[in-house]
């Protein structure tokens, strides 16, 4: 039984191949023999991005720009999902990289 059943999605493989159109099945937060695959679910109807604005939040007063994207319905990573809705979630898979470090 599957937990998830996407229907006429649009499939990118990262491999560079054209994209193709499928049903995708998710079982147990499994989606395709290898794992550790991130998942962006899209709405291409509502796919679009903000204005950017202006961020001071980096360490020593640093600045970045922002923009807010719409039409992601949802985003998984290594099986758990970060984003709903265009909301994130709670969940933080994974570890912070530091540089020199493994």
């Amino acid at each position: 039984m599957l937990g998830w059943l996407i229907e006429g999605g649009t499939v990118v493989d990262g491999t560079g191949a054209p994209p193709f159109a499928a049903d995708v099945g998710i079982r147990d937060r499994r989606i395709a023999p290898g794992l550790r695959a991130d998942l962006n679910l899209i709405d291409p109807v509502r796919l679009s991005v903000g204005p950017p604005r202006l961020v001071r939040d980096l360490p020593a007063g640093g600045k970045r720009f922002l923009q807010k994207g719409e039409g992601y319905l949802g985003t998984w990573v290594a099986g758990r999902r970060v984003v709903r809705d265009n909301l994130v979630t709670d969940e933080r898979p994974g570890r912070p990289v530091r540089f020199g470090t493994r």
